[in-house]
């Protein structure tokens, strides 16, 4: 499937001169038409070309999230074992200073 935008230019300018605009303007409307069509439409290689880079983009961005959440979690398990491991002596100091209340 060829790239190329197919445009009447002959029937444009036809069609203009039978609306009563002169065949200089219909001439010049008819390439400017053309000049817009080459250079402002996307074509279908165009966009699978803009989504081949986006689906790479996207695959990118799941990679390095992924990363990111492995990281967050290993940082969350040492806070959590740390806290832990805070609570417990904090328990096993409780007993002790009510032990010694107790005994004295």
């Amino acid at each position: 499937m060829p790239d190329t935008i197919i445009f009447d230019s002959l029937g444009f300018v036809k069609r203009g001169v039978e609306a009563g605009a002169s065949p200089e303007l219909a001439e010049w409307l008819a390439r400017e038409q053309v000049q817009l069509l080459e250079h402002n439409l996307a074509t279908k290689k165009d966009i699978e070309g803009l989504r081949a880079a986006t689906q790479k983009d996207i695959e990118g961005l799941r990679a390095a999230t992924q990363t990111d959440l492995a990281n967050l979690e290993s940082r969350l398990i040492k806070w959590f074992v740390g806290a832990l491991f805070l609570s417990a002596g904090l328990v096993v100091a409780g007993v002790g200073i009510l032990v010694q209340v107790l005994l004295s």
